[in-house]
């Protein structure tokens, strides 16, 4: 890539610059923790480029910081130049600046651009993901800062860029339409088009100076330019009315039953044309949202009526919506900044006023210091970093996890860890995925240390706390029942296979209604109990006991109807692979799985 001419001043001017960036705002902090670098030389690396150099001094200074809180000094995060020291520490140990710098384009000039200013690191702080990989976010927000030669575009678009930047800094990331017909546009292109349509005014949510969590889920829309202009001249409306276009699309109950494609090409229009499925509904009405600026996901999860897709979108800041999602709680998302299948939880927690940067910084910048703190063997400091993290943003897993490292590390007591995990689960009461985390410390730190006759009176209370808190629909409760089961089947109990049937008979009971954790029930009971032999030669019986008084109401409603169904396969797989002397029971249940397959195909026509 060439540049062109420099869009910065000569090297005298520019480190004139950078001195002042650092000089202008007071030096308190040098009263109260000394020892640190000299602003000039920082500011000299700064001018220069010398990002090998600003880190060393950087780390030196964290290290002094550290030394002077274990001696009774206050940290100030609200004084400027403590505070941007500090930012531009927790950049560089995270980003690979130092390789970076000497790169061809406009990456030296743009890093000498962002480090100056606080505001900015602290939004890349607060929205990189341990997925991202960093050099290649700097490269493509670097890239997208060159090629837009107005300064102002620089400043009030950069969330929008550093937003593209962590999509496509994984090649599974980039939005790819899904008819080949249509192009999606690239990275340079979508850019400038949502930066264009945010300056003209006609994004029902501009992209100017938004938040990056909310600008995630706009630029990674999977339609062309052409659909995208399609959408601006036929819809319209408020964040708050999103679902509408989901229900403008007319359920297509043969693409349903027999897979009919009804369509010339995969597009918008025709969809609107033709209808579909919920999963046509959810493409539509979610990219008809982000291209004109609206925050949206397709959302998918599985329920009693089996797969079903519905949409996420944001009617206002740190608010998440959900339209037809059929009551299902347990919904995932793809996340395209991480390449990833996510509980909708996640979206909804990472949305969350905590991760404003003004409170999820500080606190990251506390998980820093702790662990130099560790590294250091001074615990009570990274204690006293990690409680003042917590205060800020307690919603923040990075500070969790921290903690419980220092707690492994210092070889905490079973008191002080039933204290973590108590905090832990109070303050994410409404995410069951960390409760899984939350279960395997109980289980590692706490039931681990008990007599065995304790344990199975505590996990049964576990088991009824997770289900009361959490019911039985999401990842916690089969969670919880599945690392419970493993724990039964391992022990040393001679009567591990009559506690470990009697174990998932009491779940079925209770749960076996809710299809979905029905069938994860079934193949987590198969996979743990086959490796018992008292429980491997009852384990088909027992299932298709489970089916039958648990599951079979003989619906002919179409999607219930195929939910059933598939559950009445698993039953018949087990029989195939652990009771292949039963042939009889094998070839009733498969003559019942036709039958009920035809009827219900000829019920749905």
């Amino acid at each position: 890539m060439n540049p062109g001419r420099s869009l910065f001043p000569p090297l005298v001017r520019l480190r004139t610059f950078a001195v002042a960036a650092v000089m202008a705002i007071p030096a308190s902090r040098a009263a109260e923790i000394p020892g640190l670098s000299e602003d000039t030389a920082l500011a000299e690396c700064l001018a220069t480029g010398d990002f090998g150099a600003l880190q060393g001094m950087l780390e030196k200074d964290a290290e002094t910081i550290v030394g002077s809180l274990e001696a009774g000094a206050e940290l100030d995060l609200a004084d400027p130049a403590t505070r941007l020291r500090l930012l531009l520490w927790a950049v560089l140990e995270r980003f690979p600046v130092a390789d970076m710098a000497g790169d061809s384009g406009y990456v030296p000039e743009f890093l000498r651009w962002l480090f100056t200013q606080p505001g900015k690191l602290e939004t890349l702080l607060a929205e990189i993901r341990p997925e991202d990989r960093e050099d290649r976010v700097l490269e493509i927000w670097s890239e997208l800062w060159g090629r837009d030669r107005e300064p102002e575009n620089r400043n009030h678009y950069a969330n929008l860029a550093l937003a593209l930047a962590l999509i496509y800094d994984q090649s599974g990331g980039v939005p790819k339409a899904q008819d080949p017909q249509h192009a999606t546009p690239d990275l340079e292109y979508r850019y400038r088009w949502l930066r264009d349509q945010s300056e003209a005014g006609k994004l029902t949510e501009s992209c100017k100076d938004r938040p990056v969590r909310e600008l995630v889920r706009v630029v990674d829309f999977n339609i062309s330019l052409e659909e995208a202009e399609w959408v601006h001249k036929h819809i319209s409306g408020p964040p708050s009315q999103c679902g509408n276009e989901y229900d403008d699309i007319e359920y297509l109950m043969e693409r349903a039953v027999n897979g009919l494609n009804p369509y010339d090409s995969y597009s918008l229009e025709q969809i609107k044309k033709h209808g579909g499925i919920c999963a046509d509904q959810a493409h539509y009405s979610v990219n008809a949202a982000k291209v004109r600026g609206i925050a949206a996901m397709v959302t998918g999860g599985t329920g009693d009526r089996g797969a079903h897709a519905w949409i996420s979108y944001m009617p206002g800041p740190h608010e998440w919506a959900h339209h037809a999602d059929q009551g299902i709680t347990n919904g995932y998302i793809h996340c395209s900044q991480r390449d990833a299948r996510m509980p909708e939880r996640q979206l909804v927690m990472e949305s969350e006023r905590d991760f404003d940067p003004d409170r999820r910084v500080p606190a990251l910048i506390g998980v820093g210091l702790a662990k130099v703190a560790m590294e250091l063997g001074k615990y009570d400091v990274a204690r006293s970093q990690l409680a003042a993290g917590e205060k800020a943003a307690g919603l923040n897993l990075e500070l969790w996890q921290a903690e419980a490292a220092l707690l492994e590390e210092s070889g905490a007591s079973a008191e002080v860890w039933q204290d973590f995990i108590q905090r832990l689960e109070r303050e994410y009461r409404d995410y069951p995925d960390v409760r899984e985390w939350s279960l395997d410390l109980k289980i590692e730190h706490l039931i681990s240390r008990l007599p065995e006759e304790e344990v199975v009176s505590l996990i049964e209370r576990e088991l009824r706390r997770v289900a009361r808190k959490v019911g039985t629909q999401g990842s916690a409760l089969f969670s919880t029942i599945q690392r419970i089961g493993g724990m039964i089947a391992k022990s040393t109990d001679p009567d591990a296979g009559k506690n470990l049937r009697a174990f998932y008979k009491t779940c079925f009971r209770r749960y076996g209604e809710d299809l979905e954790l029905c069938g994860k029930m079934m193949d987590a009971y198969e996979k743990t109990g086959r490796g018992l032999d008292d429980v491997r030669i009852e384990l088909p019986h027992d299932v298709l006991r489970f089916y039958k008084r648990h599951v079979d109401t003989g619906s002919k409603e179409f999607f219930r109807a195929k939910m059933e169904l598939s559950l009445l396969q698993k039953v018949a797989d087990i029989y195939r692979d652990l009771a292949p002397d039963d042939l009889d029971a094998y070839d009733g249940i498969v003559k019942d799985i036709e039958r009920r397959r035809a009827r219900i195909e000829r019920a749905a026509q």
